[in-house]
């Protein structure tokens, strides 16, 4: 049995194996608030009362999301050295100079950090990072039934939140206009979607 303590944004009731903290306090995605500054600190000052409280020996931080675990790189240094598993899905605010020199910090201070992509690193601190895609290896059969179904549409999925906007609009001009069909499912509110259309020039 493990504690998962996590942000719940949208108030959903999880439905998870672990032991489930949760820091309610709702807030949207890439709403551009200045007020999300806040918010993050209000949710690394549960986090570090719940380590305080609970003492863990390991702990395993699933993303940097919401300025986690920079925040509350002084206590980790301090009362977890070497101690803590850093798992970094995504880019957040390492454009931010203070951001990336506390995020240096506490990947420093880690037992090991890992990324997902190597595209990261050009972003990231440098480090001996470690690499993990977390792929279940029972999909291999559910991608080879799909690649024998004929079809000419694209259907490109993002499992998560979607951030680089950019490089979405980039991929989507590329290839929008050259397939039959090109379908783009994602997680993210209507807003994203329409700052996403916005950006893109080859689209009929």
């Amino acid at each position: 049995q493990y504690d998962l303590i996590m942000w719940n944004r949208e108030g959903i009731n999880e439905n998870v194996k672990a032991n489930l903290i949760s820091f309610n306090l709702k807030d949207q995605t890439n709403n551009g608030s200045f007020l999300k500054i806040f918010k993050f600190f209000c949710y690394s000052k549960f986090v570090k009362k719940q380590l305080k409280k609970k003492k863990y020996k390991k702990i395993l931080f699933l993303g940097t999301y919401a300025g986690m675990p920079a925040l509350i790189g002084r206590f980790l240094i301090r009362n977890y050295n070497q101690n803590y598993w850093v798992d970094i899905r995504d880019i957040t605010y390492e454009k931010f100079p203070l951001f990336y020199k506390m995020q240096e910090r506490i990947i420093n201070h880690s037992f090991q950090t890992v990324v997902s992509s190597k595209g990261f690193l050009e972003h990231l601190p440098k480090y001996d990072y470690g690499f993990i895609h977390n792929i279940d290896p029972s999909m291999n059969d559910i991608v080879k039934q799909y690649k024998k179904i004929p079809s000419s549409k694209i259907r490109i999925s993002y499992i998560g939140n979607l951030s680089y906007w950019n490089s979405c609009q980039e991929m989507i001009d590329l290839l929008a206009n050259d397939v039959d069909g090109l379908h783009l499912y994602t997680m993210n509110n209507p807003v994203v979607a329409r700052r996403i259309c916005e950006g893109i020039k080859n689209l009929v």
